[in-house]
């Protein structure tokens, strides 16, 4: 999508590309990669990439063709994927896999909290970044979170009731 023509994109970033590629390796040996394509005339116009264990679809990453912007292809197969996660019983949760995005905000009626992991490699600079974390850290969330709570609209989705 929007990222390819900023220059974003994970396809673009070897460090990021190679970890997907190995995840994606590691998830197919254990028979957890599910990959969907969206085909517009016979071509590609978008995909999702998830992984599903335990009951739980996790799907961290949609892209389209930009071309095809105007089909918005990225919520087409969100949707796809939705309408199918629906009809099988094994599957029990659906996530989105990372902070709430506009794009992804659109389908979620729940949010949880995630958490960060810092590691230092073991170098003078690695492990003084690591201290500065660990001391400074928990006070610059809490100037984040107060900043935010007064400048960032808070995303309300609502849902359709249920039938049942």
């Amino acid at each position: 999508g929007w990222k390819g023509a900023a220059g974003s994109s994970d396809l673009r970033t070897p460090i990021a590309m190679k970890f997907y590629q190995e995840q994606a390796e590691n998830l197919a040996k254990e028979s957890q990669l599910e990959l969907a394509f969206l085909r517009h005339k016979g071509v590609d116009i978008a995909f999702e990439y998830a992984w599903f264990s335990k009951g739980v679809y996790c799907t961290p990453k949609v892209g389209y063709d930009e071309q095809y912007s105007n089909l918005s292809p990225g919520q087409l197969i969100r949707y796809l994927t939705l309408e199918r996660f629906f009809k099988d019983p094994s599957r029990k949760e659906f996530d989105f896999v990372g902070p709430l995005a506009e794009a992804t905000a659109k389908w979620a009626n729940e949010t949880y909290n995630i958490s960060s992991l810092v590691v230092s490699t073991g170098r003078f600079g690695s492990n003084l970044l690591l201290k500065l974390i660990e001391e400074y850290g928990p006070k610059i969330k809490q100037l984040v979170r107060r900043h935010r709570e007064t400048t960032e609209p808070q995303v309300t989705v609502a849902l359709p009731a249920s039938n049942e």
